[in-house]
């Protein structure tokens, strides 16, 4: 098995995963048995990660099926570090006006820490690519309007972007604001 891809289970056959077609065929709590005694839940595996990645039919359904067998995978990160807030975002598959839950039951740790791939905080990749949503990326930069500001305002560690304490936008004088903008314009020049 390829622990990465998690073996044959979300590879394509057609249109359809293996996954997708053994629930379909023995149903999902004879094929969950099979699926942990092969992969025992001990193993910390990004199998949630891996669900919203691979399955295009309704993959909440089988989310919510393998949460219930795999619980500490809610909390695993992937290959790239990511944790399942971040995948799921990057995958660009949620939409606010459609899964508006997602984005805020979003925790504070999730909202103020950036994508390790991208490096960009989840408001900023709710609004990258072809899939951007200004909805979400209203949502999300409401919950914590100091993240526009970057990493040099606001007490943010460097290492990690995230608070070492809450810092009001308004003590954050104008000179600095304007300071900050013209560091990050001639950054990119």
């Amino acid at each position: 098995y390829f622990p990465d891809s998690l073996g044959l289970l979300f590879q394509k056959y057609d249109t359809k995963t293996a996954c997708e077609v053994s629930f379909t065929k023995f149903g999902q709590r004879e094929t969950m048995e099979i699926i942990r005694r092969c992969i025992p839940p001990s193993d910390n595996l990004p199998v949630l990660h891996t669900i919203h990645k691979h399955i295009s039919y309704d993959p909440d359904s089988y989310a919510n099926t393998f949460s219930c067998y795999y619980p500490d995978a809610m909390y695993a990160r992937d290959t790239n570090n990511r944790t399942l807030f971040q995948s799921i975002l990057a995958s660009g598959r949620k939409k606010f006006d459609c899964h508006a839950t997602f984005f805020l039951q979003a925790t504070d740790e999730q909202v103020a820490e950036k994508d390790p791939v991208t490096k960009l905080f989840p408001f900023a990749l709710a609004a990258s690519g072809n899939t951007s949503d200004l909805a979400a990326v209203y949502k999300l930069l409401r919950r914590d309007p100091n993240l526009i500001w970057g990493i040099d305002l606001g007490g943010r560690k460097k290492e990690t972007g995230r608070y070492d304490h809450y810092c009001p936008p308004s003590v954050i004088s104008r000179k600095r604001k304007r300071e900050f903008f013209c560091e990050q314009l001639t950054k990119m020049k």
